[in-house]
């Protein structure tokens, strides 16, 4: 190749040289920065488009929040708020031993044998999301886990 190079006139060497660096950089351009350029206005369309979700999303919640009133619970039944009670229970891996109603709006809940930082866990998730209040807790040590019993308002 070096030899057919040199076999040329230096007129021709010339063009041969400016050629292949017009051919490196329109390639470079081809397949380097033309792809780099579209996958950058196509992300840029995305995050612009997520943005634009993000925001439809807040606004519908704060509406939810608003009609909602903050309060998850909207009934007083009590065979609801036992449902309630136990489905979210599951939900924390705690299994209850025993619900009995002391009142109206009020109930004792009963675990043997499971973990504090779980079952704290689970009573802050009653009061935060369904403004259920503890009232009353008691707990005995039961070497790796604890025996509970929880006094709930709602």
């Amino acid at each position: 190749m070096k030899d057919w190079f040199l076999q040329k006139t230096a007129k021709e060497q010339k063009i041969l040289v400016i050629g292949g660096v017009f051919s490196c950089l329109l390639l470079s351009y081809a397949f380097i920065y033309l792809p780099a350029a579209r996958n950058t206005a196509t992300l840029e369309k995305r995050i612009t488009s997520q943005q634009n979700d993000l925001l439809l999303m807040q606004s519908m919640a704060a509406k939810v929040k608003q009609l909602s009133g903050n309060k998850a619970v909207t009934t007083t039944d009590s065979t609801q708020i036992m449902t309630l009670i136990e489905k979210t229970a599951k939900q924390h891996n705690l299994k209850i031993s025993k619900i009995n109603p002391l009142s109206k709006q009020r109930l004792l809940i009963s675990f043997e044998k499971v973990m504090f930082n779980d079952a704290v866990r689970w009573l802050d998730s009653l009061q935060t999301k369904h403004s259920i209040s503890v009232e009353k807790l008691n707990a005995q040590n039961n070497k790796n886990s604890i025996n509970i019993q929880i006094t709930l308002s709602y």
